[in-house]
């Protein structure tokens, strides 16, 4: 261990402010990875709300000026069902969601004793629950984090494709392509009309719950008309579709929609995330021009 690495302290979640630096490292530790998500400042704190009954499930690394140079994260175990979760479709039993050691400036050494840290409180923190496995994303193109999971006893166990399509020469979004409200997301009952092209269908108390925890980022939100509903995740020259709903025979022109609503954000490329549930979705995306440019790769350990 350096001496720059022993001037390094390790700290549980403790501060109001301990979410927004939290998500500021993110941001900068995972700017040059393709396709990485944007999240948000909502969703980080709506998952810090267990850190204070579970403090060791956020590890930060702090220097001596106080400044925030790593962090990982474990959230509680629950039970993974197969009609419930996924990807994977399987049950897998008591899954702990285990945190990659995100570092800026980036830091090997660091990585590796965040790792540790976390992967020795674990059955202290959750000694209350039953621990089966440990669960991880990541895209297939991160090969740096991948590696790292690997090197420590880690299995790909799922793959879902990422279809995407080039943005050059998009056209101008349709006039009446309007940022979406929290109360279309109340009826977003009158958009989930597609045909099973999504496998997951949201209800309005669902739609409202994933609105205000941040995983819906309503900045991103739009409706189409009474044609239907999107939500994007834009980071640099990728955008993600993380919602795409339609009215009856509407979805390709949603997604149409999303498509020049995603170049005006500055996009050179839309992907959608599709899994081996959505055969449909696959099929129709790839008649519009889709093609595969990445997966998303889920990682598991069995827990100790």
């Amino acid at each position: 261990m350096t001496m720059t690495d022993r001037e390094i302290q390790l700290r549980p979640w403790s501060r109001r402010d301990d979410g927004e630096m939290q998500y500021k490292l993110w941001l900068a530790a995972t700017s040059h990875l393709p396709r990485a998500w944007r999240s948000s400042l909502v969703n980080v704190e709506h998952q810090l709300v267990q850190a204070k009954e579970f403090p060791f499930c956020r590890i930060y690394a702090e220097d001596q000026s106080n400044q925030l140079v790593g962090y990982i994260g474990s959230h509680p175990p629950f039970d993974w069902k197969a009609e419930l979760h996924g990807p994977p479709y399987e049950n897998l039993g008591w899954a702990i969601p285990f945190g990659f050691p995100w570092t800026w400036p980036r830091n090997t050494n660091l990585a590796e004793r965040l790792y540790r840290e976390q992967e020795n409180r674990i059955p202290e923190i959750y000694s209350a629950f039953r621990r089966d496995i440990y669960i991880q994303r990541f895209r297939e193109s991160w090969s740096e984090q991948l590696d790292f999971l690997r090197q420590h006893g880690w299995v790909q166990i799922s793959r879902a494709p990422l279809l995407g399509k080039s943005l050059f020469n998009a056209e101008a979004p349709p006039t009446n392509v309007v940022p979406a409200t929290r109360g279309d997301f109340e009826k977003i009952g009158d958009f989930v009309t597609d045909e099973n092209v999504n496998y997951v269908s949201l209800t309005a108390q669902a739609a409202l719950r994933l609105y205000d925890q941040g995983w819906i980022n309503g900045e991103y939100a739009w409706r189409y008309a009474d044609r239907g509903i999107f939500v994007l995740d834009p980071r640099g020259r990728y955008v993600g579709v993380t919602y795409c709903f339609g009215t009856a025979g509407e979805w390709d022109n949603v997604v149409n929609a999303a498509m020049t609503q995603a170049a005006q954000l500055g996009g050179e490329e839309v992907y959608f995330t599709v899994t081996e549930k959505e055969q449909e979705k696959h099929s129709r995306l790839s008649q519009l021009g889709f093609r595969e440019v990445d997966a998303g790769i889920y990682m598991a350990r069995r827990a100790d």
